[in-house]
């Protein structure tokens, strides 16, 4: 057929007319394509630049759903798609790349051929198709992968070189096969400096894991060239703890003369040792560094090291005092984030002095971040309440709806709280709302809640309605005589299950699963979901609210157990749930040396839940014990002596977390003293009172560890018999059991 010069717009329209079939292009990717490939191997040059043009804007081209994400600098990014159609859409990219890249090279003039109505509306920098077809190549990122190897060979060719390149960067780690050649043309003298650099900074974005760039671009920082040496260190920056081995020579460069060599290498330092036992000391330095831009580098990599927390608060907190406006306000949100792991109860009321002084003065710049601050420390003073709700009744929305979280997380049951939720569960800002479908959790026995919540199930939000669903099924027990709202909340979560909101349904799913155990549907929601890479995450989130572990769910969760991005999490989901494999000692294992705290506590806690299977971590368990988190030394001393660890140090650290922990904490380190007899009267003191423990499983660990203690016989049998009276059969058994125990020893 010959085509005249029309608008893609008319393809558009005639593709089902053309290819003899019903209904719209985009109800399927091989459709689109096929129209994409139409307009790429026209003979008319217009068509193929306007073709390109369109599939620039993939998004509507594909017809794409797209969500929002963060780039590696954490900066927002333009779009992202939708992972549930993210390997059919790199399908469709794969066959296009061929004739894209045909194009790339195509040097024909469009300003000839092209009409003047569309001439007019394409900017200058778009005439050309070769520029055209780079821009569609590095819109696709990663999907453009298959285009790597033809990239590849043109790197270093005169007239492509700097287009591969482009592309190339946004290909990141699947482009990995580029680094040899780009280690080649960094070592080429026949190269200029300006081609080096960009060759330089490429071999940082790849990510590749040989060791050799590591050491080339250590070089590189000793070089004669300012340029070179920074470009260097922003290439350490993106192989981040692949370049650990780089700290050393990071920390010289530092130290270097020209400022902006300076800058990359305290943000590269940071970023190679999380860690931040060399970094630390470092940045903190380079924050009295004469240059304002180190100044703020130094700041940007203390932010990167905000989970060291009880060394990192205190820089910051000196930093607040600054006159440098730029600096207090980058402090201050460091204070705020650093404060959802710190467990240091004096830094904390430190922490929460500066963020109340930042609500009660005039800066009215801050208060958002000092209520987040606030609100991650689940600060529960009155003072505190008091702040968040004024905060959550006044103000702009963002600063209500973190006040509204401050509230829920202080666990605040106050009239006036209950008034600040009413107030903003009719808030124009979806944020605003969902602060207050969260906290009104705490009221459910309240009718006038229950209403709100039931009127939250019909919200334009998704996760208001998830979140209303699930707080009122949680509270059955206070709506006996409202079935109907029941039944409401219930359809919500069963309309989240059956739909496509990848995340949301295996929530869904789970909470289902956890009502209706012997439901196949829902099990088959989750198994389904776990098999998908982007939702692989909301599935296994999906099977803890489910509380089941079946040998089905535990070798599917046993499966992904390898898998880089959601191992971990697997392994704690099976842990969790009661599971004895051996297969999660190692990824649990690797969790011991992250650099977030939190994730450090979390490997250490489930190791504990693996009692002996532990043992294989037993020497980095032990390193542990000095951790900087409390938490984290407690978690590593109840994993320890479920291993068979032994000694008084290990003691003082349990029964230190015996006064702080929740329930389930005490039951653990009660176990764990369990499980080698304890010793010394702080010991039988902690043990007798917590036989007065409110939970049943808390009493009953207090009594087998207390019959370990045969040198305190006489003190403790009278103990051990007052606990025959107990409420809990589970206590009265164990309790007889340890009397008999004396009566043979006796």
């Amino acid at each position: 057929m010959q085509f005249e010069y029309r608008p893609l717009s008319y393809w558009i329209a005639e593709l089902p007319r053309l290819e003899k079939v019903p209904g719209g292009l985009f109800d399927s990717f091989p459709r689109a394509t096929r129209l994409f490939k139409l307009g790429l191997r026209h003979p008319a040059a217009c068509v193929r630049l306007e073709t390109l043009v369109f599939l620039q804007k993939f998004d509507d081209g594909f017809g794409l759903r797209t969500v929002n994400k963060r780039n590696e600098r954490g900066f927002p990014c333009e779009w992202s798609i939708d992972e549930r159609e993210y390997p059919a859409f790199a399908a469709a990219v794969g066959e296009l790349v061929p004739d894209i890249l045909s194009l790339l090279v195509n040097s024909e003039s469009l300003r000839d051929v092209l009409p003047p109505e569309v001439l007019s509306s394409v900017e200058d920098d778009l005439v050309q198709i070769p520029t055209v077809a780079a821009a569609v190549l590095q819109r696709f990122g990663e999907a453009a992968a298959p285009a790597v190897p033809t990239l590849i060979s043109w790197l270093g060719e005169a007239g492509r070189h700097e287009l591969a390149s482009y592309v190339l960067r946004s290909i990141g780690e699947k482009a990995a096969a580029a680094a040899p050649r780009l280690m080649e043309l960094i070592e080429d003298p026949s190269f200029s400096l300006h081609a080096r650099m960009d060759a330089v900074e490429l071999l940082g974005r790849v990510k590749t894991d040989e060791r050799r760039a590591v050491d080339l671009l250590v070089r590189l920082l000793k070089t004669g060239d300012p340029g070179l040496r920074s470009t260097a260190a922003e290439a350490l920056w993106y192989l981040n703890s692949r370049a650990a081995s780089a700290a050393t020579a990071l920390t010289s460069a530092t130290r270097d003369t020209d400022a902006c060599v300076r800058a990359r290498a305290i943000e590269a330092l940071a970023r190679v040792n999380p860690r931040g036992d060399v970094a630390l000391p470092v940045v903190a330095a380079a924050l009295e560094d004469s240059v304002q831009e180190v100044r703020q580098s130094a700041m940007i990599a203390l932010l990167d090291l905000r989970q060291c927390a009880i060394e990192v608060i205190p820089i910051f907190r000196r930093v607040f005092r600054s006159r440098d406006d730029d600096l207090r306000r980058q402090a201050l949100r460091g204070m705020a984030c650093a404060a959802a792991d710190c467990q240091h109860n004096e830094l904390r009321a430190e922490l929460a002095k500066e963020f109340r002084a930042v609500l009660r003065g005039g800066y009215p710049e801050l208060r958002e971040t000092a209520l987040t601050g606030l609100a991650n420390l689940r600060c529960d003073q009155n003072e505190c309440v008091k702040l968040f709700q004024a905060a959550a009744t006044n103000g702009p929305a963002d600063e209500r709806s973190k006040a509204l979280i401050g509230l829920a997380n202080s666990g605040s049951t106050d009239p006036e709280t209950l008034e600040a939720y009413k107030l903003a569960c009719s808030a124009p800002d979806a944020n605003v709302r969902e602060g207050a479908v969260y906290g009104l959790g705490a009221f459910v026995e309240d009718r006038s809640a229950r209403e709100l919540l039931h009127r939250a199930l019909s919200d334009t939000e998704s996760r208001i309605r998830f979140h209303a669903a699930e707080t009122l099924l949680k509270g059955e027990s206070h709506c006996p005589n409202e079935p109907e709202v029941l039944q409401a909340a219930e359809s919500v979560l069963r309309a989240f299950a059956a739909g496509t909101e990848c995340n949301w349904r295996a929530l869904a799913a789970g909470f289902l699963l956890a009502m209706e155990p012997s439901s196949t549907e829902y099990r088959g929601v989750l198994l389904e979901e776990l098999n998908g890479p982007s939702t692989r995450r909301g599935a296994i989130h999906g099977f803890r609210r489910a509380g089941i572990l079946d040998s089905g769910i535990e070798a599917a969760l046993e499966r992904i157990l390898p898998d880089k991005d959601d191992g971990f999490d697997a392994a704690m989901a099976l842990t969790e749930l009661g599971s004895r494999s051996e297969a999660c000692v190692p990824i649990l294992g690797a969790g011991l040396d992250m650099s977030h705290t939190r994730l450090r506590r979390m490997a250490c806690r489930h190791l504990a839940y693996l009692g002996s299977l532990a043992r294989p971590v037993l020497g980095r368990l032990e390193k542990c014990l000095t951790d900087s988190d409390s938490e984290t030394r407690l978690w590593a001393a109840v994993a320890i002596a479920g291993v068979g660890g032994d000694g008084l140090h290990l003691q003082s650290i349990l029964l230190s977390g015996l006064a702080t922990g929740d329930s389930m904490t005490r039951a653990c380190i009660l176990g764990a003293l369990a499980c080698r007899p304890p010793a010394g009267d702080d010991a039988l003191a902690a043990l007798v009172e917590a036989t007065n423990d409110g939970n049943e499983h808390c009493r009953g660990m207090a009594v087998v560890a207390l019959s370990g203690m045969c040198g305190h016989a006489e003190t403790i049998r009278p103990i051990i018999e007052a606990t025959q009276k107990d409420s809990s059969e589970v206590v009265r058994q164990l309790g007889a059991q340890a009397l008999e125990r004396f009566a043979r020893d006796r």
